[in-house]
């Protein structure tokens, strides 16, 4: 553990003194607090991110990418705790968070797309290797080794003077590492750390930056992920194009990947693969267009051909898998006429909504209604003209809808609508537009023709019986239907009081 005396931690006094130290986000103080409290809830953290819509749009874009595999669409932060696992959302979050923006460095050397390809590298290689690593999370060793470079971006925009040197000495045939403790008396790793230590950021993260350059250095129980950090840092370069090595390089690194990592020929080659494939997707993800290019790391050229066939098959292979998936899922929970959700699905999003409006206090309304005289329509035209007019009224309507809105054919000529954050107001504004629209249609067949309308009731919650179930919910807008239905049909109904 760092002293106040350690050079790492009174260069970061030096820059917070000159004001050239850069502050965390707000959200990411706000997440990191949070990760702190043993009482935090996923409510709590999606409220947090929802405060920051660049992380939002990041962890969403992150969430809906094939890094995540998730099969779902996932359209808010709350649904992404649901999917990814609240962990996992809090230590994506803070990486996200915390990674660099669009700082421009003032040295005409350093190259800014280079670091930042290498960077995205590096974190997509650190969360390959950490998947076959026995006690490293993968998403922790990913979110270290994309804040590994923090501390060096720091100093090139801090001081860019004193970095100019290094970048003197490197050109001169100097380490980076040697270079920097000349200038700075620490090198960025350590320095890195001692900055997210003053951020407060957690233990394992703040340790895995601080030694990712000697992780046998750590602390026993930090040297697991210092060490994941430290391999993918080392294998980095070999995916960037501009990168040189010498043969004792390449039989060095050859050494790292056969004898301490364990991994064949064809298993290096095949997470070279997927590394290219991540990094590419992580740019999209943080939406930087960095100019570096990358490249597969072709360590053991012999069996590169052979594993990135392997590879791509596999890839094929997934992507089947997981549009066949969704075809399934799509088909569980859908209405095989309308291509509505069913029944099934609508009872468990009225639930979820239902149970979310009672932790955070929201509003929302369930608006229910059918089709008028839908036997007679079936009776006189048909059943096919019957299906015409499920399909009509089901087009139409869902047209007025909002997004975050469930539109659900709930049996027979039933539907229901799930409206979210809809008050009273909002939600007979909307009944008032179905009433509306839905009149304009007719449905024909054999040379007949019948007006097609639809009677609405309206329940909204909260209610004053704040105690309601799911079940009570749609009785109530059961009610408020048949109020409709009794005062002449082609109109909407919501008696109660606003609570």
């Amino acid at each position: 553990m760092a002293t106040t005396t350690d050079p790492s931690r009174s260069l970061v006094a030096r820059l917070k003194a000159a004001q050239r130290l850069p502050s965390p986000p707000g959200v990411a103080l706000r997440v990191i607090e949070l990760c702190r409290r043993d009482d935090t809830d996923s409510r709590q953290i999606g409220a947090a991110l929802d405060a920051d819509p660049v992380l939002t749009a990041r962890l969403l874009r992150y969430a809906n990418s094939p890094l995540a595999g998730i099969v779902n669409r996932v359209t808010s932060a709350e649904q992404a705790i649901r999917f990814l696992g609240f962990r996992n959302v809090q230590v994506i979050a803070l990486g996200f968070a915390l990674a660099p923006g669009k700082a421009v460095p003032q040295c005409p050397r350093f190259n800014l797309g280079d670091f930042w390809t290498q960077t995205i590298v590096r974190a997509s290689l650190a969360k390959r290797l950490a998947e076959g690593t026995p006690g490293v999370d993968h998403l922790e060793v990913f979110t270290a080794s994309l804040l590994g470079g923090l501390g060096r971006l720091t100093l090139v925009c801090g001081m860019p003077q004193d970095y100019n040197q290094v970048l003197d000495a490197m050109a001169a045939g100097k380490s980076q590492a040697d270079a920097e403790i000349d200038v700075f008396g620490t090198h960025h790793a350590k320095f890195g750390g001692a900055m997210l230590e003053d951020w407060r950021l957690p233990t394992t993260l703040v340790e895995g930056v601080r030694w990712q350059a000697e992780p046998n250095s750590a602390a026993p129980e930090h040297v697991a992920i210092a060490r994941v950090c430290h391999q993918a840092l080392r294998l980095s370069p070999l995916f960037m194009p501009s990168a040189t090595h010498d043969e004792t390089e390449i039989a060095a690194l050859r050494a790292l990947v056969e004898t301490e990592l364990g991994l064949s020929a064809e298993r290096w080659a095949e997470i070279s693969h997927r590394v290219v494939s991540d990094t590419q997707d992580l740019k999209r993800v943080l939406e930087i267009d960095a100019a570096g290019e990358v490249c597969e790391a072709q360590l053991f050229a012999e069996a590169h051909k052979l594993a990135t066939r392997l590879a791509m098959n596999e890839q094929v292979a997934r992507r089947q898998l997981m549009e066949d998936q969704a075809q399934l899922l799509q088909q569980a929970s859908s209405d095989a006429l309308t291509g509505l959700a069913n029944r099934a699905k609508f009872n468990a999003f009225l639930e979820e909504t239902l149970s979310a409006a009672r932790r955070g206090k929201r509003r929302f309304a369930l608006i229910f209604f059918d089709i008028d005289n839908f036997k007679t329509i079936n009776d006189t035209l048909g059943h096919p003209a019957g299906d015409r007019a499920l399909l009509d009224v089901a087009g139409v309507v869902q047209g007025l809808l909002r997004e975050g809105d469930l539109f659900a054919r709930f049996g027979g000529d039933e539907f229901a609508i799930v409206a979210a954050e809809a008050d009273r107001a909002q939600a007979c504004r909307i009944a008032q537009r179905i009433n509306t629209s839905v009149a304009d249609l007719r449905v024909e067949a054999n040379g007949k023709s019948l007006p097609v309308t639809v009677s609405v009731g309206i329940a909204t919650y909260p209610r004053p019986n704040s105690a309601i179930d799911a079940a009570g919910l749609l009785e109530a807008a059961d009610q408020e239907l048949y109020r409709s239905k009794r005062g002449g049909r082609n109109r909407w109904s919501c008696t109660e009081e606003a609570a």
